[in-house]
């Protein structure tokens, strides 16, 4: 992850700055045998529903109080959860996709995806993560190890850092690729990040587009409270995929009724919730 500056409005930037080096997502293909070209989310099981297109996109967010307090956030396949101590080892890349191999994929327990944190306490001329193994920087918390991933990231009017991602530490999300939201806060711009789910139930994996597309266009905002925003698969409309007794069909190509236009499938809409900070 590379950040360059302007202190003009954009006018000029200076050159890239090392935020942190990073493992991006696994080879869709070859873990869940969907998907060609695109990295995803697998799930720990023999199944293949988790398909929809991911990647470790970094965020970055200012402290309004100090300009000089900046952090970045972004996905790693590999990080303090996830290393090689635990059955999680990077294997190279695929030839024909290019994309990310690792051992322990689909293994519960072994790989999974972090959201972590590099900071920066002289206006991004240098960070945390320049020089810090991503091994050993801090993250959005989770109470065991699971993937999370699609975060956002902001800074409330008193300096608290607020941070949201999709994750997989409820329930049985791991196992079948169900998924939820954490809205995680800290106190002040060193202090430990705590998690409380934004999410009531968990909703399942995406079938619209045959499940390519879904969920990278979350957000957060840190003003009167925060509000952080996702999409949703668990609000069924006119286009739902649905088989003959009612249940929603997982994957889609399990669909027995077939609607105008073909198979049809779960929509998505956007959600946001009203939470506070400092979390508890």
């Amino acid at each position: 992850m590379l950040l360059a500056r302007s202190t003009d409005g954009g006018q000029t930037f200076s050159a890239p700055v090392k935020v942190s080096d990073y493992y991006d997502l696994p080879d869709c293909l070859t873990y869940q045998g969907a998907d060609p070209g695109r990295a995803c989310v697998p799930e720990k099981n023999d199944t293949s529903h988790s398909i929809f297109r991911a990647t470790n996109y970094p965020v970055g967010a200012v402290d309004p109080r100090d300009p000089k307090q900046v952090v970045v956030t972004f996905g790693s396949y590999i990080n303090r959860h996830s290393n090689e101590g635990n059955g999680c080892v990077p294997t190279g890349f695929n030839e024909d996709t290019g994309l990310n191999l690792f051992t322990g994929v689909k293994v519960l327990g072994a790989c999974n995806n972090d959201i972590v944190i590099s900071r920066s306490r002289d206006a991004g001329a240098t960070f945390t993560g320049t020089t810090t193994d991503v091994r050993r920087l801090p993250t959005t918390p989770d109470r065991r190890r699971a993937d999370q991933w699609f975060q956002w990231a902001d800074f409330d009017p008193s300096g608290h850092l607020a941070a949201m991602s999709y994750d997989r530490q409820y329930g049985d999300d791991e196992l079948t690729g169900y998924s939820d939201v954490t809205v995680s806060g800290s106190a002040g711009f060193d202090g430990p990040l705590a998690g409380k789910r934004a999410t009531t139930s968990s909703m399942p994996p995406p079938t619209q587009f045959s499940g390519l597309f879904w969920g990278d266009y979350a957000g957060l905002a840190a003003e009167a409270g925060v509000h952080p925003m996702w999409s949703d698969t668990r609000d069924p409309n006119v286009t739902s995929c649905r088989n003959d007794d009612g249940s929603v069909a997982l994957p889609p190509q399990n669909c027995t009724y077939k609607g105008q236009g073909g198979i049809q499938a779960d929509d998505e809409n956007l959600y946001t919730r009203l939470m506070s900070l400092p979390l508890p």
